[in-house]
């Protein structure tokens, strides 16, 4: 997906509640291909308007929490949280001057992050046992 292709989103409403949204609205934006999607949550930091772009990544359990935080330096927008029970991408944005360029861009950015990231936890990696690597050392 390129940015190009993001012009051609689908826009849901979908009411959920959040702590940090009190009117509870997430917008939805599933793009054409149909493995990109993001959320949009207004929450409010330091007193001003901001947005949440999120996307859902992986169970908490696909990955270790010292290795989703290893995970957060290859990503080149947002941050992994927990949230609930799910690894989900994360970057704010300020809403005052956010121009729709931006917004779009970083929807496709952050959506595109999080379809990355899951293909990588979703991929076996090779493991070795430690009785071999020992072995390996010496």
């Amino acid at each position: 997906m390129n940015f190009a292709e993001a012009s051609a989103v689908a826009v849901r409403w979908a009411p959920r509640h959040a702590r940090s949204a009190p009117e509870g609205t997430v917008v939805q934006v599933h793009f054409r291909d149909g493995h990109h999607a993001a959320a949009l949550r207004p929450v409010r930091i330091a007193a001003e308007p901001w947005l949440f772009v999120e996307a859902d990544v992986a169970d908490t359990e696909a990955i270790s929490p010292l290795a989703a935080l290893r995970l957060n330096d290859t990503i080149a927008v947002g941050a992994l949280i927990h949230a609930g029970g799910r690894l989900t991408l994360r970057h704010a944005l300020r809403q005052d001057g956010l121009d729709p360029s931006t917004l779009v861009r970083t929807l496709t950015l952050v959506a595109h992050e999080a379809a990355r990231l899951a293909a990588r936890l979703a991929t076996p990696r090779a493991t070795h046992p430690a009785a071999i690597l020992h072995w390996l050392a010496a």
